[in-house]
C-alpha cells in the first residue's frame, strides 16, 4: 500500500479524527488527558517508541483494530465481529492522524 510522504497530512483533520475515534480508548493529549482505557498506550507513549510512527501508519492492521477499523481497498485479515463502534479511515486520514501526533509534546 502506498502512503503519501510523512508530513503531508492535515493537522486539524487528524486531531478531529483522533478525538472522534481514537480518544475512546487512547489518551491523545490534552483533549482527554484523564481518559482512555488504562491498559491502552497513550499517543505520546506510542510516538516515543522507536517504531512509533510506523505503528500509527499501520494501526488498522494491529490488534485489536482490525475488528472495528477498515481502510478502503485494504482487505481485513480477520472476520471478528466488531466489539466497538466500527469506523472507516482513509489513507489520507491516517496521514492526518500522524500529522497531529507529531505535534504532541
Amino acid at each position: 500500500m502506498a502512503f503519501p510522504a510523512l508530513g503531508a497530512g492535515n493537522l486539524e483533520n487528524g486531531q478531529k479524527l483522533a478525538e472522534t475515534h481514537c480518544a475512546r480508548c487512547h489518551v491523545i493529549g490534552e483533549y482527554n488527558k484523564f481518559g482512555g482505557i488504562g491498559s491502552t498506550p497513550s499517543f505520546r507513549s506510542l510516538r516515543g517508541t522507536p517504531n512509533g510512527i510506523e505503528r500509527f501508519r499501520t494501526f488498522f492492521a494491529r490488534r485489536p483494530h482490525p475488528a472495528f477499523v477498515s481502510v478502503p481497498n485494504v482487505p481485513r485479515w480477520t472476520n471478528l465481529l466488531p466489539y466497538a463502534t466500527p469506523f472507516e479511515v482513509s489513507v489520507e486520514g491516517i496521514e492526518d492522524i500522524i500529522a497531529f501526533v507529531q505535534t504532541l509534546k
